[in-house]
């Protein structure tokens, strides 16, 4: 929200992302599918677990595929990455 200018507008937009979001992931799966997107930028050996298994691979392009369709769906910009 933050991001998209702190508006009664833009807290309705986020609401519908993350509204999306939830109606197409259990929220084992949105913590899973999360912590490996968010993770698998870090760098050396230790970050390796969440970017190299094919299965973290997997789980972090659900996750980003599931947000870009949400934004797109609910009016909000891409995220910078």
């Amino acid at each position: 929200m933050a991001r998209s200018g702190r508006s009664e507008a833009d807290l309705y937009k986020c609401s519908c992302a993350i509204d999306r979001i939830a109606a197409h992931l259990t929220y084992d799966q949105f913590v899973e599918a999360s912590t490996y997107a968010r993770y698998a930028t870090l760098g050396g050996e230790n970050g390796g677990v969440f970017r190299d298994h094919p299965l973290a691979q997997q789980q972090a392009k659900l996750m980003r595929s599931e947000e870009s369709a949400a934004w797109h769906a609910c009016g909000l910009p891409p995220p910078a990455r």
